[in-house]
């Protein structure tokens, strides 16, 4: 993780600081939050879709495990957009690969 905040994540980080958080997403924190409540049972239930279409060829549970929680894969997409930062940039700030 980078040190951009501390070792917290970025999410977190700054929920503390309402205006700047507000001028990256163009979202208040409560309606991050809200957002991100209504979205992650519509995600589930699309991944769980997703699963049943074709035949798996790994075990339930296999593969790469994300590096960012959901709030953080938000922010990141709401940044990309608002922002308009490349992807390398990203990566820094959140400790992924640009890819």
């Amino acid at each position: 993780r980078p040190r951009v905040c501390g070792g917290m994540n970025l999410y977190e980080c700054l929920r503390k600081k309402p205006t700047t958080f507000r001028q990256f997403t163009g979202l208040t924190v409560a309606a991050f939050d809200q957002l991100r409540d209504e979205l992650e049972p519509v995600l589930a239930e699309r991944s769980v879709k997703a699963q049943s279409r074709r035949p798996r060829r790994r075990k339930p549970g296999a593969g790469r495990k994300p590096k960012l929680g959901s709030d953080d894969r938000l922010l990141l997409v709401l940044m990309y957009y608002r922002v308009d930062v490349t992807r390398v940039v990203l990566g820094g700030l959140f400790g992924v690969d640009a890819g």
